[in-house]
């Protein structure tokens, strides 16, 4: 009856450690992504590379990452991610509303790295995503930053780029 009682502790000793382990894995790590992320250059003041913008999607999230290098660091990030560049808030005249974007948030102190982890049910793979990922970056001073493509119509130095949603196949990449 010993046996019985040890083996029991054990088993549920085992169980509660690997419940534990289990329940602080993260999220979207690479094995579970789906094909291939994307990314893009972060440009503070048009010119200055301050970063990078990273995109990838697993079979239920998309995940895009604001990674700051060379000192810089995020006071401020907004994100708005849209099937269409037209879905984006802009103004009648092409600019964009970073203030209306779908995703904001601000950083007291500044940080070098964030990620936006959104539910990815309402876009099938092969959807062509427009994404605006603007950001108040800092060093010395600060700049404005956006992920780096084409513009969009208005009068401003303000970009998109777009993400093809990718082809889940079981959790890993094609």
């Amino acid at each position: 009856m010993d046996i019985t009682r040890k083996t029991i502790f054990f088993a549920l000793t085992v169980l509660a450690v690997l419940s534990v382990t289990t329940a602080l894995m993260p999220l979207g790590t690479a094995e579970a992504d789906c094909g291939f992320p994307a990314e893009v250059t972060l440009y503070g003041g048009q010119v200055i590379e301050v970063g990078t913008v990273t995109i990838r999607n697993d079979e239920t999230f998309l995940y895009v990452t604001y990674s700051t290098t060379g000192g810089w660091g995020l006071t401020e990030t907004h994100l708005s991610v849209a099937t269409s560049l037209d879905d984006i808030p802009q103004t009648k005249s092409g600019n964009p509303i970073p203030g209306k974007f779908q995703y904001k948030t601000e950083y007291d102190p500044t940080i070098t790295e964030f990620t936006y982890v959104i539910d990815s049910g309402a876009w099938d793979d092969g959807i062509e995503l427009s994404i605006a990922a603007h950001a108040v970056v800092e060093l010395d001073g600060y700049e404005t930053a956006w992920g780096d493509g084409p513009d969009f119509p208005g009068r401003n130095w303000a970009t998109y780029f777009t993400y093809i949603v990718q082809l889940c196949n079981g959790g890993g990449a094609e």
